[in-house]
């Protein structure tokens, strides 16, 4: 499979969306992606070009990837955790930052390579 010489990052739109939700209310779920719309974006396009760049040193050899993370909790899981709001706290998240900086710490020794860590918090639910 080729790329279009004509691709564009926005090329999305142009394909329907099979698998989405019934929103209840569609004015909300409209409003809602507007507010996203006029936020800044979560990673900047330097972060990707560096992630790329880090990535190529894994495959190559020269680093180690260490991948952390919390994303495949059940609906059951985060129901419980939504309700008590504990899980995501500040408090949690920095309690498991460091955890994977002391992994990382102990492959960089061990391994005596880079290590590029990659982690995923509060999961796809959140």
């Amino acid at each position: 499979m080729s790329v279009s010489p004509t691709w564009l990052p926005s090329s999305w739109r142009e394909r329907p969306a099979q698998h989405q939700p019934e929103w209840p209310e569609e004015s909300a779920a409209d409003a809602a992606r507007s507010r996203l719309r006029s936020l800044p974006p979560l990673v900047f396009a330097g972060e990707a070009r560096q992630l790329q760049a880090a990535l190529a040193e894994v495959a190559a050899g020269r680093a180690f990837l260490l991948q952390a993370g919390d994303c495949a909790e059940s609906f059951h899981d985060f129901a419980r955790l939504t309700d008590t709001g504990a899980a995501y706290s500040a408090v949690a998240i920095r309690e498991r930052l460091k955890i994977l900086l002391q992994m990382a710490a102990v492959l960089t020794y061990g391994a005596a390579l880079p290590v590029l860590k990659v982690g995923r918090i509060a999961g796809q639910f959140v």
